[in-house]
């Protein structure tokens, strides 16, 4: 390798390693942020909560909205479970189709 090689090489890691220590800054950044507001969740549960507080507002909505989202995911986990199936059967009529073994309505003829 030439010397200007390596030093193009050596340029290109230095790059790569500025931008990989960007990214865990950042990381890092975002992580105490989350610290923090973890600490202050801690803080106001440990309250107890005034008649129509405004963090109970929050947290109940944080909650249906959770309880949303986990509904959804197990509806879509309930059609990706039937859907294997289905593209089965519709990959199956395809081969059928394409070798000329259905009729006029895609009906399958053994």
């Amino acid at each position: 390798m030439a010397e200007d090689e390596i030093a193009a090489r050596f340029d290109d890691l230095q790059t790569s390693l500025d931008a990989l220590t960007r990214g865990l800054g950042a990381m890092n950044e975002t992580l105490e942020t989350h610290t923090e507001m973890l600490a202050a969740l801690l803080e106001a549960a440990t309250v107890e909560p005034e008649k129509d507080s405004p963090l109970q507002k929050t947290l109940e909505k944080i909650f249906l909205t959770l309880k949303t989202q986990t509904d959804v995911l197990v509806q879509v986990g309930g059609m990706l479970d039937r859907m294997g199936p289905t593209v089965e059967m519709a990959v199956i009529r395809g081969v059928h189709r394409a070798v000329g073994t259905v009729d006029e309505d895609g009906v399958i003829q053994e």
